[in-house]
């Protein structure tokens, strides 16, 4: 059985909790869904199939390390030029930032896990005390969005 991922996320952050939940909630529970096709913009793909591989390379709470097959699929960019430029140089941060400094945190789905809700800057709960400085953009990258 083929489940099929459209990745609409434009944040490393968000993007992780995207395939933390779908793992989580949804594929580790169903065992015959191993099969999974991801779809996103093609300026998108590189930092998604980072970050998916990642977590679905990761060993679950029962310690097992789950075989999944992941396809990537990208579709045609549909930004303006421009706009797309500014896209392209902030996924190549973002793509650089994980893996130099976020990826190697992650052990396994648990490590993801507490990671998701205590440092990540939309979702941990370290936000709301002042211990993660929410990210501030440029005015050309708010126009991507």
């Amino acid at each position: 059985m083929y489940f099929f991922v459209k990745c609409i996320s434009w944040s490393c952050l968000s993007l992780a909790l995207q395939a933390f939940f779908l793992r989580a909630i949804h594929l580790d529970l169903r065992k015959s869904w191993r099969h999974i096709i991801v779809i996103t913009n093609e300026w998108h793909m590189k930092r998604t199939k980072a970050i998916f591989d990642t977590v679905f390379g990761l060993s679950s709470a029962s310690k097992s390390q789950d075989s999944y097959v992941l396809d990537f699929v990208s579709v045609d960019n549909s930004l303006p030029p421009d706009i797309l430029a500014v896209r392209q140089k902030r996924e190549a941060e973002s793509l650089k930032t994980f893996l130099s400094q976020t990826q190697h945190l992650w052990l396994d789905l648990a490590d993801l896990h507490s990671w998701l809700f205590t440092k990540h800057a939309a979702y941990g709960a370290n936000r709301f005390t002042g211990e993660i400085d929410k990210e501030k953009i440029s005015s050309e990258m708010a126009k991507t969005y």
